[in-house]
């Protein structure tokens, strides 16, 4: 992956609803905690190091090579802005 990938949308609830949800595969282990990420398309089940963790509004983890990272923006009527980047 040669530059960051940056993915936004407002999604129909609130950031701890979404918090929740994005969370719900966190565990801490002897490596620190690590974030279960769920298969997608072709890609295997994988876990990332969790690296920054604002609750409820921010979640980074590194995955390999790549450095993920969610933004939960609040907004008008229950709406929360998600903010999806991957970074090599």
């Amino acid at each position: 992956m040669t530059g960051t990938m940056r993915i936004e949308r407002l999604l129909p609830c609130a950031p701890q609803e979404l918090w929740a949800r994005l969370i719900e595969n966190a565990e801490a282990t002897d490596r620190g905690a690590v974030l279960r990420l769920e298969p997608t398309c072709a890609l295997k089940e994988t876990t990332g190091t969790i690296t920054r963790y604002q609750s409820p509004t921010l979640l980074e983890c590194r995955s390999g090579e790549r450095l993920l990272r969610w933004e939960l923006l609040p907004r008008a009527d229950g709406m929360t802005l998600l903010v999806f980047t991957v970074s090599p």
